[in-house]
């Protein structure tokens, strides 16, 4: 990780005019397709919700500006971003914390978060909110919805990116949807930047086979 120069960087101006708005936030819902994500799942009899996590997590990899974080004043580029996901265990009603490491081993990495699950508790803020490289993941899997707002703990200053997507379903054509969820600061990226990870998630999704 390291500092940006305030007095250089090309947003200098946007990052301080949204730092002052009552709410700073990017918050869009799209229409996913995951069908071939799915399939492999099923095949590899790992985790949809894991294997998501990671082709997400590798997509905002790829676009500079979902490596920004801020501290007051204080511009941040992250490396690589961490996911850290809720996770409901079977027969339980509440959610723990998962943190993972994403490698190219889509298949790994959904193996290491089962086992992690099934033996692991994270303390939510001692993880999240003194960690400027985590990127929040969420799903509800139980609701087909159309848009979804995360939790900001403090208005202006939360700026790690969240995704979140609720149930997905099949038409009669075989094409399973799903609504993702994008909510990023405003001051570290514009719609462009959403509309990116957008058009990159699917590509990836659609060269699963």
């Amino acid at each position: 990780m390291r500092e940006i120069d305030l007095e250089t960087w090309n947003r200098a101006h946007l990052f301080r005019q949204y730092q002052g708005a009552d709410l700073p936030y990017i918050i869009i819902s799209a229409r996913t397709d995951v069908t071939g994500l799915l399939k492999w799942s099923k095949a590899n009899q790992v985790s949809f919700y894991f294997a998501l996590v990671h082709i997400a997590t590798q997509t905002a990899d790829k676009i500079e500006n979902f490596h920004y974080r801020f501290d007051g004043d204080k511009i941040l580029r992250i490396d690589h971003n961490v996911p850290l996901l809720t996770h409901m265990r079977k027969g339980e009603d509440l959610f723990i914390m998962l943190e993972g490491m994403v490698t190219e081993d889509r298949l790994q990495f959904c193996r290491d978060l089962r086992e992690k699950a099934d033996n692991q508790y994270y303390n939510r803020r001692e993880t999240v909110f003194h960690r400027h490289d985590m990127i929040s993941f969420s799903c509800m899997p139980w609701i087909d919805y159309t848009q979804f707002v995360r939790t900001i703990i403090r208005d202006g200053e939360d700026n790690n990116p969240k995704l979140s997507w609720g149930k997905y379903t099949t038409d009669e054509q075989g094409r399973t949807t799903l609504n993702f969820s994008v909510q990023v600061h405003h001051g570290l990226m514009d719609g462009y930047h959403v509309g990116m990870f957008y058009q990159e998630l699917q590509k990836a999704l659609d060269a699963i086979k």
